[in-house]
């Protein structure tokens, strides 16, 4: 067994504030992402495609979106139809669905074009978009056989209003979110509580973070009975609560607290699962995957606020056992 060294993530080169093109003719490589008002689709009649454009998109049916196409010189490009008040969700989901053909295509380079009439969903879907690269591009654990060769999607460049575009936002967030899948993709003998709090530690070393972690020991003289009992099944004493924190130069304010769950297989412990209900108990750890994944991504941000944040490391039988269970109970 392989200890998981920190995860490795990935650079992408942005450059934003470029004015539309006169001419659309670009190099071997290099992919397209048009985004053009859902309400509007006749923007497209103003750009140097529209002939090209307005015959090929005729093929689709009128409620495709995107429409993944090939250029008239080749050029591989996915068109968005966008809503004026996208957000959230639809907009990460209509991301996902325009990148990811075009790093199956192995591009390396994709050039964004706004023609939205709203600048601010042209920044939503700008963030959206380096998320989405970001979370594509991201090599998750591979235990078994050869890791697969990632797509070489090196830069990708925004032309229109992009100005209030928050590209550090949605890298310092997708880098929380792909430590989160990273961690949660290990299985349970990859992630033993002791490898978990090793890794943990060793990020905090990192990042700059204070750890301290109160092991079995110290919980039985901190008569942390409710805890204690979880454990009592695990047949190695490598449980216990990680307190990690972090405050900001200077800060006075009151810490922001973060609590997760890290239990890195639950059995069921003494009343043992059955196959069916064990499939899947890898990810009953996802809650303190979570809780790591956002205090990195406040750290990128440089989050003004202090923070702390702990977990319970759970060995793979966590569970009560019903003797002890009752102690819980007053008396």
């Amino acid at each position: 067994m392989i200890k998981p060294e920190l995860p490795k993530f990935p650079k992408l080169k942005l450059d934003v504030g470029q004015r539309i093109p006169a001419s659309w003719d670009f190099d071997i490589g290099v992919s397209l992402i048009l985004l053009v008002p859902e309400a509007e689709r006749n923007a497209l009649a103003k750009s140097p495609w529209a002939d090209f454009l307005k015959l090929r998109l005729a093929d689709f049916p009128a409620t495709s979106n995107p429409i993944v196409i090939s250029g008239p010189k080749g050029t591989r490009t996915a068109v968005a139809f966008v809503q004026d008040d996208v957000s959230g969700f639809k907009a990460l989901s209509q991301a996902r669905k325009l990148i990811a053909p075009l790093l199956a295509e192995r591009t390396r380079k994709i050039n964004v074009i706004s023609l939205l009439h709203k600048a601010q969903a042209a920044c939503v879907m700008a963030e959206a978009l380096v998320s989405a690269a970001f979370s594509a591009l991201f090599q998750l654990p591979k235990i078994s056989g050869e890791t697969p060769d990632k797509p070489p999607l090196a830069a990708m460049n925004f032309f229109g209003e992009f100005d209030a575009a928050d590209f550090r936002y949605a890298k310092a967030t997708a880098e929380g979110n792909n430590l989160a899948r990273w961690l949660t993709h290990l299985p349970g003998n990859y992630l033993t509580p002791g490898i978990y709090r090793d890794f943990a530690e060793a990020l905090a070393a990192v990042e700059g973070w204070e750890a301290d972690f109160y092991d079995l020991d110290r919980l039985e003289q901190l008569e942390a009975g409710a805890f204690l009992s979880v454990v009592e099944a695990s047949p190695i004493r490598d449980a216990g609560i990680l307190r990690l924190s972090y405050r900001p130069k200077g800060s006075r304010e009151q810490p922001l607290a973060l609590v997760g769950k890290g239990i890195c297989f639950d059995t069921g412990g003494s009343n043992l699962k059955v196959s069916g209900s064990m499939l899947g108990m890898h990810g009953d750890m996802q809650g303190s995957a979570v809780a790591l994944g956002t205090m990195l991504a406040l750290t990128r941000l440089t989050f003004p606020t202090p923070w702390t944040a702990g977990w319970l490391w759970l060995k793979t039988t966590s569970a009560q056992r019903r003797s002890s269970a009752m102690t819980l109970l007053p008396r």
